[in-house]
């Protein structure tokens, strides 16, 4: 009868055995860093391109639960002695600059929002 000592390293040696082989024959791929020139080249450089983007006025669109925004002129928020009072609007004549003051009802403006959403989608395949 073996002895545990022996069983031990007669079962360790199989293991390492087995280890050792299967890191002999099985390497890891390494992964390729992505060429985005090449990327550029093959796929981007054709692609079309659609500009989503609004100027942003009054009329820009926005989904019908949300106001427009509303555009007027500056007006001071502070008064500042010799050159203008709380509420007065600043102008080019007097103060050397104009300045827009906007009334945002909503922080959601750009192509995240749909004026008129799908609702339902169909696809046809």
């Amino acid at each position: 009868m073996a002895s545990p000592i022996r069983r031990f390293l007669t079962r360790f040696a199989g293991i390492a055995t087995i280890a050792l082989f299967l890191l002999a024959t099985f390497h890891p791929v390494k992964a390729e860093s992505p060429d985005l020139w090449q990327m550029y080249e093959t796929t981007l450089k054709s692609a079309k391109y659609v500009d989503l983007t609004h100027a942003f006025s009054p009329t820009i669109p926005v989904w019908q639960g949300f106001g427009h925004a509303e555009f007027h002129p500056a007006s001071a928020g502070a008064d500042i002695p010799d050159y203008i009072k709380v509420g007065e609007e600043y102008t080019y004549d007097r103060h050397g600059f104009v300045a827009t003051a906007y009334e945002l009802p909503t922080d959601q403006y750009g192509t995240q929002l749909d004026p008129r959403p799908l609702g339902r989608i169909r696809c046809d395949h």
